[in-house]
């Protein structure tokens, strides 16, 4: 979206939060024959741990390679637990493999909802004040991908506005900071994670997040969410165009 139309049209664009998380990369078919080559070789246990570790970690590395440092492959979580033990299954209960959590650096699991087609989040960088400027590193990653932003001065009727605007769309409003967490030490079953709550690597950003949802969220016959303009009235009175 173009600022300046944004501005001058005065309305804030909202996305889909599924679009905020890279995709998945499943195993190919190639990994998954290389990991029963593991499981049905004539090495003992510790080998096949050590092949197996190796193998993950590779992959691993790989994903995070291909990070840009704007999309968190945590995006969507609703489930961070730091477990004791990781046991994989092939073909059923007589190719299940465990590796316990002192062969390991960690035994992360995660689960996060791919298939929420409602969630409706604007992203903004939190100031602490009119005489702040966004960090060093938000710049050098954030700045190249435009040339102008809108600065937002009057905040309390910003929020008063976009509030009665999302409420008159049928959808409930949410607003509040992005809540940084640890993936390496926090612990937190399901649900206990939100559109709000990011890895600290992306700290930051300083991030505020406005969210919506459709009043009826979780009606079966509810229709998808689309991306969205949300007008916000008199929005060129609260804020200002500034070129970066």
């Amino acid at each position: 979206m173009h600022i300046d139309d944004m501005f001058e049209n005065e309305y804030i664009w909202f996305s889909l939060h599924k679009t905020f998380r890279p995709p998945t990369n499943n195993l190919t078919t190639q990994q998954r024959r290389e990991i029963q080559q593991i499981l049905n070789s004539s090495l003992d246990k510790n080998q096949k741990d050590a092949q197996l570790i190796a193998f993950l970690m590779k992959k691993s590395q790989e994903e995070e390679q291909k990070d840009d440092g704007i999309m968190d492959r945590l995006e969507m979580n609703v489930t961070h637990l730091q477990g004791d033990r990781i046991e994989f299954s092939f073909g059923g209960k007589k190719n299940r493999f465990s590796i316990v959590n002192n062969t390991l650096k960690s035994a992360i699991l995660n689960e996060h909802y791919p298939d929420d087609s409602y969630t409706l989040i604007s992203c903004f960088y939190f100031l602490q004040d009119s005489t702040s400027e966004p960090t060093d590193r938000y710049k050098d990653e954030f700045y190249l991908h435009g040339k102008k932003m809108i600065v937002i001065t009057e905040i309390e009727e910003f929020f008063k506005r976009i509030n009665e605007s999302i409420t008159k769309l049928g959808f409930d409003p949410e607003m509040e900071p992005v809540k940084y967490y640890d993936p390496k030490t926090y612990n937190g079953p399901r649900d206990s994670l939100t559109p709000f709550d990011k890895s600290i690597d992306f700290a930051h950003q300083n991030e505020f997040r406005i969210g919506m949802r459709p009043k009826y969220f979780g009606d079966t016959n509810l229709p998808p969410s689309e991306p969205m303009r949300v007008y916000v009235p008199g929005l060129r009175q609260l804020s200002y165009v500034k070129e970066i």
